[in-house]
């Protein structure tokens, strides 16, 4: 049976298509056998299987054949027992597995667990239940491995609990760690939680996010399972978000599930709805959500007119006989569908034939639109109704706009139809500058333009109204008519009388009386229906709103070049009236209608600068602005700004203030105060900071204008200080600063999605500046240190700690390199120097590894030799006395390790130009053509790179003493004296005297070298104690390993005295005449009485009382003259030769932290020689001496540093 299952098993690993089949083989030998034996037979290939490695296919295809069994077991035993149904292969498999799943177990084995288990959910039948202790079971141990650490577990566990989700449980356990899954670090889970999760009340809000995943895979699939969902359990401002990220996907794959899966999908739940769809997503709330609705609409018919058959879409139109939409059926939605495939029409050449059949005449197209406009406004609308109509009317114009415009009678009508309504109707804003448009195109000629507004703003300000009549006139006039009456009766009697007595002539004179006694009075009565008609001036803020709306219209439209006559005449007789005004609705619209007339006037701009000004300078002290009227404010402030022949601001730094000194007044919060806040002088400077300021405000509008008004402003070339582009920057990293936790659903999503937008704005607008404007890089160079102090000392709960500092001192290097433009200042050069000395001014803060790693990402050009040996300079100097971090140290060293290699490589290039350089630090005088051809390549050698300079003079000093010592082998060792800690010192100042020594010995070839260096480390001992005192603990290794380090350079120095002493006739020199105190300095000396040794001695003591440098209790002092006495003493009946005076600089340093004395050499051609032979000592605790050896040996300025190959043995004794 055993040998049977494993064949079973076996022929399953290899492929997946045998899975159903080998099934029902092993249902049968699990029906045959007892279940002790078959379970436990399985479980042994279970763990056997588990082990296996997870990425071979074999492995996973027989784990999942065992999970398949077991679920089709499980769902088999079910349908044949459902009253008594037992899984008990389940059961058995829950408990074992689970006891295996306790304790450490690699990953491979936790995730082929998980491949079995999600196996078997996926195999069990939909109609199969499981008891709760058994689904609680697996349910745990499942959620345990979703929280592993790691990503492989955590994706095996996610497809597993796929079948373990309760959508209609809100707190479902299994759901919660789905969402916590959306965000999880890996890609590939998060992927496989947004492809499994359930819909429901929760996890629909958190998978509408995943469309704008930073993965594309993330999106792809998410875009694929929101349009498994449909659209209906989005709320709208979900879809409207979905949407969004849709079209503004950039990556090709997931832009293309977007537009041919999610789109058509959702167009499918609407049954192939157009109108529908459009409906889905409206927003009307507010005018800024029609139209970001409507804008949107257009973008999803524009991918429908490409998918779909365009006679579909015109059916979709409820056209009458009119080709007009009947005005009972008109909607915001209908009327917008309509538009937009009036627009596609005439935008497409091939369809044009289609263009007849949706639209009229314009002559009737203009009478329909009066209908609609008469039929709506004239009825009394709620707000939001009135809202609709409008945008209804703008739609309906925007295709009247396209029309041929060459139709007279279409053209006259439509011009009419424009007037009717700006006299008649108080329009909201969107409409009303739609039909100024429309109107300027109709009449091209600015100035009959402009007449025509200023007619119909003077018929709305002052209208033509009937004269009431005066009493006495009335009174007067009915009298007359009365009297006219009586003899009109009295003449008809008389008339009637003559006419009875035949009187005929009589008659005829009564009859022609009575005609005229009627027309009189038919006149009189007639006066009543000719009104005489007045103008009337309006004084109501409606009309006076109303006739300032379309002023501004008018005055905003872009063919308005120059002011005409009639605006000026409507300026001095309307608007300069209603400035004093105290309704705030007319003040913020004369406010806007004097800012766009200081738009053309110089004069009237000075005159009221404050005044337009006044919103500023009030935005951080008054809470109640208008809004409207500081939008306005920013926008004229930032025309004027820029429009250099006002110059109307001044440039300063700050805003100048004057203040009495020697009295001061208490603060009191009225207006008088607010006010003398705009009699202070303004500057750019002051309003770029107001600005951004702006930038935090919660009214989205505002922060729009401002981040338009910064664009303008920093792109023109406008002087700016840095400050203004740190902040940039910073908002630019986190642009979410706003308190948003008391807003709306909706409200929260629009912000979200505008802060997206805000930072693509400040990103684009940064890039712009640094590649268009002039010296941009280095206001940016200038803005680097603040930036990153901003981050580093930002608190925990402020949103800069998210922020990878990598990635910030990347971006900044990036935008501040100048690349291959030809620029005349390095801006990298210029970031270096500032980052060297923010390190050596702050080696403890937090901020300077930062600036350590930034200066690896600079691109420094070498084409500025001298900028760049300071540079090299300065950062040997920060790693010599400065005490750092190893990290900075490292990255310190890194750099200045870099630019020395890469100096080298152009100096290298450039030999000739090098050779020709007359500031070199080294002058010889050789005699030798070798020589002279040895110290030009020492020359070249010392510009190019420090550390092949003191090769080159070791090397050279070796070879020296070589040809001078021509039999050294056979001279017998000294005896040397063994050192203690107490003669560190003493040893310390013997071997600068033998150095001196030797300076002598080496000739008058580097006299003018030593005297250079002489100065130069004078001005270097000059410098601050800070520093350059090292801590008591790395002094006290340093002095340790410094007696060690002297007792090697004595013997060795003295062994090679002594060989020369040999060459010269001396047998032998005895150490301990040589005696150097740390009090006074005094070497003595066996002297002879020959006069030339008395002249050198007195040379040498001059020498070294010019040289002596001392630092007491942490200052620097010269020493003028230091105490140098000679004693000449015999030396076994020999004497030193008289050239072997000291000739040299000795430089002493104290360090009263721990008393520990250095000594500072000239670096003669000797003492280089000495240097190469202990080159292998750890400059890690010999730094201060070894540096000293190498002063000045590449710079005029500072000395430099060489690195040791290798590390030397300590010597343990001496």
């Amino acid at each position: 049976m055993e040998r049977r299952i494993v064949h079973i098993v076996d022929n399953s690993q290899t492929s997946t298509a045998n899975h159903l089949k080998n099934v029902k083989f092993m249902e049968k030998e699990y029906n045959k056998v007892d279940f002790a034996e078959f379970s436990h037979v399985y479980l042994n290939i279970l763990k056997a299987a588990s082990r296996g490695d997870g990425n071979n296919p074999n492995t996973r295809n027989t784990i999942e054949f065992l999970g398949q069994f077991v679920g089709y077991i499980t769902t088999v035993q079910h349908q044949a027992h459902k009253n008594d149904f037992e899984p008990y292969l389940l059961k058995f498999l829950i408990y074992e597995v689970t006891k295996m799943q306790k304790g450490c177990l690699p990953q491979q084995v936790k995730k082929n667990i998980c491949i079995f288990w999600s196996s078997t959910l996926r195999n069990i039948g939909d109609d199969v239940t499981m008891e709760n202790l058994l689904g609680q079971t697996i349910q745990n141990n499942l959620l345990e491995a979703v929280q592993d650490i790691k990503p492989l577990v955590r994706h095996q566990a996610v497809l597993a609990l796929a079948r373990l989700q309760t959508p209609s449980n809100r707190e479902c356990p299994v759901i919660n760690a789905f969402i916590s899954c959306l965000h999880d670090s890996n890609s590939m889970v998060r992927r496989e939680a947004v492809r499994w999760i359930a819909p429901n009340i929760k996890s629909i809000e958190k998978l509408s996010e995943k469309v704008r995943d930073n993965d594309p895979r993330v999106r792809s699939t998410a875009f694929s399972r929101l349009a498994d969902i449909g659209i209906k359990y989005f709320k709208i401002v979900q879809r409207q978000h979905i949407l969004r990220s849709g079209f503004a996907e950039t990556n090709p794959i997931v832009k293309k599930m977007f537009l041919e899966r999610l789109l058509p999908s959702w167009l499918s739940n609407f049954n192939g709805s157009y109108l529908g769809v459009l409906k889905s997503i409206k927003l009307d709330g507010e005018e800024n959500d029609i139209s970001n609705t409507e804008d949107l609409s257009t973008k999803i018919m524009e991918v429908f007119f490409k998918t779909e058959p365009i006679n579909d879409l015109i059916d979709a139109l409820p056209l009458d006989d009119t080709k007009v939409i009947p005005e009972d059926l008109i909607q915001n939605e209908l009327i917008h569908y309509w538009n937009i495939v009036v627009k596609y029409l005439r935008q497409s050449e091939d369809l044009e034939e289609y263009l007849d059949k949706v639209i009229p005449d314009l002559t009737i197209f203009c009478n329909y639109i009066s209908r609609v406009a008469h039929n709506t406004l004239s009825k009394n609308l709620e707000e939001w109704e009135y809202l609709n109509i409008q945008f209804i009317l703008c739609h309906l114009f925007d295709m009247a706009e396209k029309y041929d415009l060459s139709d007279e009678v279409g053209r006259k009508t439509l011009e009419e139809l424009i007037k009717t309504l700006l006299s008649k109707h108080r329009l909201q804003s969107r409409l009303l500058n739609k039909l100024v448009a429309i109107g300027s195109k109709l009449e091209p000629n600015v100035d009959s333009f402009a007449f025509e507004g200023n007619l119909i703003i003077s018929n709305i300000w002052q209208p033509l109204v009937d004269k009431p009549p005066d009493e006495d006139t009335e009174r007067e006039k009915a009298f007359k008519v009365s009297e006219l009456k009586v003899k009109q009766i009295m003449l008809e009697s008389e008339l009637e009388a003559a006419i009875e007595a035949e009187e005929f002539l009589k008659a005829q004179d009564l009859t022609n009386k009575l005609q005229e006694i009627k027309r009189i009075l038919e006149k009189l009565l007639s006066d009543n229906l000719e009104v005489q008609q007045i103008r009337v001036t309006a004084d109501d803020s409606d009309t006076l709103c109303w006739c300032l709306d379309i002023l501004a219209a008018i005055l905003g439209h872009a063919n308005m070049k120059k002011l005409p006559s009639c605006l000026i005449t409507t300026r001095q007789e309307f608007l300069m009236p209603l400035i004093q005004h105290n309704n705030p609705e007319i003040h913020w619209r004369v406010f806007k209608c004097l800012a766009i007339y200081s738009a053309f006037d110089r004069q009237l701009a000075q005159e009221y600068l404050k005044a337009l000004c006044n919103p500023i300078c009030f935005y951080r002290y008054k809470h109640d602005l208008n809004k409207s009227m500081l939008i306005d404010s920013i926008s004229i402030v930032t025309d004027l700004i820029r429009d250099s022949e006002m110059n109307l601001f001044s440039t300063e730094a700050d805003i100048c203030y004057v203040t009495n000194n020697t009295k001061r007044r208490l603060y009191n919060e009225d207006a008088n105060e607010l006010n003398s806040l705009a009699n202070t002088n303004l500057t750019i400077d002051s309003i770029l900071s107001v600005f951004m300021d702006m930038m935090d405000d919660d009214n989205d509008d505002i922060r729009h204008t401002v981040i338009t008004a910064l664009a303008k402003l920093i792109l023109s070339g406008i002087p700016i200080d840095f400050t203004v582009i740190t902040r940039l920057i910073l908002k630019w990293f986190t642009p979410v600063t706003r308190k948003s936790s008391t807003a709306s659903g909706a409200l929260k999503g629009r912000r979200k999605a505008y802060e997206g937008a805000l930072q693509q704005i400040i990103g684009v607008i940064v890039n712009l500046y640094v590649t268009r404007v002039e010296n941009a890089r280095e206001v940016v160079a200038r803005a680097i240190v603040p930036i990153i102090n901003k981050f580093c000392e930002a608190p925990r709960s402020s949103l800069l700690v998210d922020i990878d500092m990598v990635n910030v001192i990347k971006f900044l290097s990036a935008i501040t390199d100048v690349g291959s433009k030809n620029s005349s200042v390095d801006v990298h050069i210029q970031v270096a120097d500032l980052l060297v000395q923010e390190i050596s001014s702050r080696p403890s803060e937090l901020s300077t590894i930062y600036f350590a790693k930034m200066l690896k990402y600079l691109h420094i050009n070498h084409s500025n030799d001298v900028a760049v040996k300071e540079l090299v300079t300065n950062c040997e100097l920060l790693l010599e006395k400065t005490i750092l971090e190893k990290g900075t140290r490292q990255e310190v060293q890194k750099f200045a390790a870099r630019l020395g290699a890469d100096a080298s490589i152009c100096t290298n290039g450039n030999t000739e130009s090098l050779q020709l350089t007359e500031n070199s630090t080294i002058r010889t005088s050789v005699s030798c053509d070798s020589n002279q051809t040895h110290t030009q390549n020492r020359m070249l050698l010392q510009q190019s790179s420090p550390l092949s300079v003191v090769i080159e003079e070791s090397n050279s000093t070796k070879s020296a003493d070589q040809n001078s010592c021509t039999d050294t082998e056979n001279i017998p060792p000294i005896k040397r004296k063994k050192l203690t800690n107490m003669n560190v010192e003493r040893f310390s100042l013997r071997s600068s005297a033998i150095r001196s020594r030797k300076n002598q010995q080496a000739g008058p070839t580097l006299c003018k070298t030593s005297q250079t260096i002489t100065s130069k480390s004078r001005s270097f001992s000059s410098g601050s104690s800070s520093d350059v005192i090292p801590t008591s603990q790395r002094n006290l290794r340093s002095n340790r390993f410094q007696a060690k380090v002297d007792n090697k350079i004595i013997c060795k120095e003295l062994r090679v005295l002594l060989d020369k002493q040999k060459l010269n006739g001396v047998n032998g020199i005895k150490t301990n005449n040589l005696e150097v105190s740390n009090s006074d300095l005094s070497i003595s000396q066996s002297v002879s009485s020959s006069s030339d040794s008395t002249v050198n001695l007195r040379r040498s003591q001059r020498n070294a009382r010019d040289s002596v440098v001392t630092r007491v209790n942490g200052t620097k002092s010269i020493v003028n003259a230091v105490s140098v006495q000679v004693k000449r003493k015999k030396l076994r009946g020999r004497t030193l030769p008289s050239n072997d005076a000291t000739n040299s600089l000795v430089v002493n340093e104290f360090d009263t932290s721990d008393q520990t004395l250095h000594t500072i050499i000239e670096p003669s051609e000797c003492q280089m020689g000495i240097l190469a032979d202990y080159s292998q000592v750890d400059t890690r605790r010999s730094s201060r001496r070894i540096q000293a050896l190498r002063s000045d040996s590449t710079s005029d300025e500072s000395p430099s540093r060489t690195v040791p190959k290798k590390r030397a043995k300590k010597n343990t004794k001496t």
